[in-house]
This record gives structure tokens, sequence and C-alpha cells, in this order.
């Protein structure tokens, strides 16, 4: 064997150098900190599904409660028309709060008088007061129904 094919085999079997070793640790720093904030990203994106989810959930349940009530119950439990009211707040997971509020309008008068029923929800993500930072946390979904007045349907 000659002088220089010695020198090679033995640098082979010598290992990492310090810069190469260091090198791989950066590396894997910028993946492992890649996969964290992929992770944050992911977790907040079903937090926010979820309560938009759940918003859906108490929105129908809100409706499905007025749609039972007759004219006269609605007039009783909520004022006369036009009405906007606030229907209290509920609670979801993680104890987010969920608010919701009834409109209703009389929308076409005799010979069948019309009214459109809308339920809000709202909700507000991370905590954050309705209408902090211009609103970037505030979350609303509405549901409208069209009604005759005399009947539940």
């Amino acid at each position: 064997m000659t002088e220089t094919s010695v020198k090679q085999s033995w640098r082979v079997q010598q290992g990492f150098t310090l810069i190469e070793l260091m090198v791989t640790l950066v590396v894997t720093m910028f993946g492992m900190v890649a996969l964290l904030h992929l992770n944050l990203t992911m977790t907040r994106a079903n937090q926010s599904n979820g309560h938009h989810l759940e918003g859906g959930t108490f929105a129908e349940e809100a409706m499905e409660e007025i749609r039972g009530l007759t004219s006269a119950e609605l007039v009783a439990q909520y004022g006369s028309l036009p009405i906007d009211r606030d229907m209290g707040v509920v609670l979801g997971r993680n104890d987010q709060e969920f608010r919701r509020r009834l409109l209703a309008v009389q929308v076409m008068a005799a010979p069948t008088p019309l009214v459109r029923l809308r339920v809000e929800v709202s909700w507000t993500d991370d905590g954050a007061e309705p209408g902090a930072d211009n609103g970037i946390h505030d979350h609303q979904i509405a549901l409208e129904l069209l009604r005759t007045e005399e009947g539940s349907q």
C-alpha cells in the first residue's frame, strides 16, 4: 500500500469532523423548528374549525328553538316585531363562550305576512374581547328563515 492510500483509508475510518457534526446539527435544528411551526399551525387550524362547528351547532339549536314557537309565543318571549334580542351565552369546549342573538322583522304585510328570523352566533378566538385588534379574532355564523306570521313553520 502506498502512503496516500493508507492516509485515505485511515481518514475514512476516523469518523466525522467537528464541522460536519455542527452542520448536521444546524440542519436538524432548522427541520425541527419547521416541524414545530407546522404542528402549531395545524393545532390552531383544528381549534378554529372546532369553534366553527360548535358555533354552527349552537345556531341550529337556537333556530330550532325559535322555529318551534308560534307567533304569539315569539312575541310573548321576545317582544313585538322588530326583535333584536340577546339570547344569552352558551359555553362550548374549553369554556369557549358563544354569544347568541335573535333578529326578527316583518318583510311582507298582507295578504300573507312574512317574518324573517335570523339567529347569529358569535365568538372570539384566543380569549380576546370582541372588536379587539380590529376584529381579527371575531367570528360569526348566522342562520335565516322566512315564515308566515301565523304559523310556526
